[in-house]
């Protein structure tokens, strides 16, 4: 797979810190490292395509970076589908979010008691979708799926 470090990190250069966190190009950088080891056209066109998008984002037009963000989400999805890569920290929140919800639901059961009890369940929620995403991600870690 063709290497985009250099031209990344020729956009990088010229944009804001701000600009550049909106863009996640940090996460670009770290995809691109993780997909030189795999040889798929199909990606390798979302890839070339996300850094063409990345050219007009940088430009500092507004209608560019909202073109190149749907771009980066459909190369990230394509990766999460053909490889199981995973951003860092994307499992923690999607179990955090799974977690809220069992909790809320669980403080309703508490509401007939007493309103104020229904809040219960939410750091119930938290600590339980936090722990499960937490260790979701150090086992993706140990299988080399994050980037």
């Amino acid at each position: 797979m063709t290497n985009y470090q250099e031209i990344i990190n020729s956009y990088t250069n010229k944009l804001t810190e701000k600009l550049q966190k909106q863009l996640d190009l940090q996460l670009l950088v770290r995809l691109n490292v993780k997909l030189l080891e795999e040889q798929n056209e199909n990606i390798e066109l979302l890839l070339k395509e996300t850094v063409d998008f990345l050219k007009i984002a940088s430009s500092g037009d507004k209608a560019g970076r909202k073109a190149y963000k749907k771009q980066f989400n459909k190369l990230k999805k394509a990766v999460r589908t053909e490889y199981g890569y995973i951003p860092k920290g994307t499992l923690v929140g999607e179990y955090m979010a799974l977690g809220i919800a069992i909790g809320i639901g669980f403080g309703s059961a508490f509401i007939a008691i007493n309103p104020a009890l229904m809040i219960i369940g939410l750091p119930i929620g938290v600590a339980l979708g936090l722990s499960i995403g937490q260790n979701k991600e150090k086992e993706a870690d140990s299988e080399n799926k994050l980037y």
